[in-house]
């Protein structure tokens, strides 16, 4: 995984990562490690390569994330 601090400026979560071709990743976050939001799927940019971005994270002092494939 792959975090680009230069778009915290810009008031969002940039995550970048390397997966299966063609599969489909969930992104999750939570603030305690226990309560998982779902936040969507990943997007598929090239082929085996995702990013997620989270636009809401200026709302959380502190955030977790993490991955899920079915």
């Amino acid at each position: 995984m792959l975090w680009d601090p230069t778009n915290f400026v810009t008031g969002s979560f940039d995550l970048n990562f390397l997966g299966d071709s063609n599969a489909t990743y969930t992104v999750w976050a939570a603030i305690n490690l226990v309560d998982w939001q779902n936040l969507g799927p990943a997007t598929e940019i090239l082929p085996g390569q995702y990013n997620f971005m989270d636009p809401s994270v200026t709302n959380w002092p502190q955030r977790f994330y993490r991955l899920s494939a079915p």
